[in-house]
């Protein structure tokens, strides 16, 4: 019978995925210009498409910032491509509209991650490139109402913080924070801050933030102090699951960040909880052979959430962690964790009839007592042809 349930809520799921609304048009970007591509650049493509449109990125080095002003689009690197950018700027979204980009990394140092002024939601995923020396990425999020950042690294080459958010809402799963590190004295003393919120509402999820190190002492001057891992201020409040926060080293003699600094009725509110993940690739081409991993405790009762569009909601009395898919969302059971904590989905993607498929998944464990709810991910399914 067990095995029956489970047969049947994958079915369900293909169908599910099969059947969601088509984007209006898929806009393939090549910098080599290869075959059945549209477009070399991806602000060309950008200016092409309309609302709800794809914008498939193959592998490539882009000199250009990936900006979407009042457009709600996905954009998603192919398969197995490195995609390198400037930068990304999503602003002026309306209600109705919401953005997402996935895959999309540093061209060499710098990566400048600016939202500002959106009412829809915002979602970036795999902004994984690997933080090394002279690396300068950063995320400065201002007057957004719903944000999601997940697995992203951010790391920044001056004072400013790696990730900065004012009169925003946020949720941050799998990111990896680092504050600037001090130089050589004095024209750098202490080390940045991680994650500064501003009158904004955070989760930080299965992350981890660390302050930038402070600088050592140089012609008989003070040791640098470690810069926090997160400051808050002017009422902001921050959850925390599953997470490492601390502050940066100082130099010698000098003194460790604090992991925590608070101001004016700012709040942080740890949640003893295990973070529960969720992961399956993007995109996926339509015959093709996917699968979902969900992590947690074992024994947990698994389900997935189906959606066509991100929302936030933050955690409530009734769950743990937030919500981070819209309104038309399904619920569909996939069985238990076994001992391992780990569970491993695979299925065949059917054929769809249309250019491509635009949903999002979130993870939702049971136990006794306790709904948690995991990490989420965006997933395209494409027609073969692209």
């Amino acid at each position: 019978m067990r095995s029956f349930a489970f047969s049947a809520s994958v079915i369900a799921l293909v169908f599910l995925l099969s059947s969601a609304p088509r984007a209006q048009a898929v806009h393939v970007v090549d910098a080599a210009g290869g075959p059945g591509s549209n477009f070399r650049t991806i602000g060309a493509a950008v200016t092409a498409a309309s609302d709800g449109d794809l914008v498939l990125v193959r592998r490539g080095i882009y000199a250009e910032t990936v900006t979407l002003d009042g457009k709600g689009l996905n954009v998603q690197a192919d398969a197995g491509g490195r995609v390198g950018v400037l930068g990304i700027t999503v602003r002026n979204l309306a209600a109705n509209q919401h953005a997402a980009l996935r895959g999309i990394g540093a061209r060499s140092s710098d990566l400048i991650v600016t939202l500002e002024h959106d009412r829809g939601p915002v979602w970036i995923e795999d902004l994984n490139e690997p933080i090394a020396l002279f690396f300068n990425v950063t995320a400065t999020v201002t007057d957004c109402d719903t944000v999601v950042l997940r697995n992203c690294n951010f790391k920044p080459i001056n004072p400013s913080a790696a990730v900065f958010l004012a009169n925003s809402t946020a949720a941050l799963y799998e990111c990896r924070i680092e504050g600037h590190d001090a130089g050589s004295a004095p024209f750098e003393i202490d080390g940045g801050i991680g994650l500064s919120l501003l009158t904004s509402t955070a989760t930080l999820y299965s992350s981890s933030v660390v302050g930038g190190h402070g600088s050592q002492p140089a012609f008989g001057g003070q040791p640098g102090q470690g810069g926090p891992g997160c400051a808050l201020d002017d009422g902001a409040i921050l959850d925390v699951l599953g997470s490492s926060v601390q502050g940066g080293a100082g130099g010698s003699g000098g003194s460790s960040g604090a992991a925590f600094v608070t101001f004016n009725g700012s709040v942080v509110h740890p949640l003893p909880n295990l973070a529960h993940l969720l992961t399956t690739p993007s995109p996926v081409r339509e015959g093709t052979t996917t699968s979902l991993t969900f992590s947690g405790h074992p024994g947990d009762r698994v389900l997935v959430i189906v959606g066509l569009k991100p929302g936030l909601y933050l955690t409530a009395p009734t769950r743990v962690g937030p919500l981070v898919i819209g309104a038309q969302r399904f619920n569909l059971s996939l069985g238990v964790l076994p001992a391992s904590g780990t569970k491993t989905v695979n299925f065949n993607m059917p054929l769809i009839a249309g250019a491509t498929s635009s949903f999002y998944l979130q993870g939702l464990f049971q136990s006794a007592g306790e709904i948690a709810l995991g990490t989420a991910t965006q997933v395209h399914v494409l027609d073969s042809s692209y």
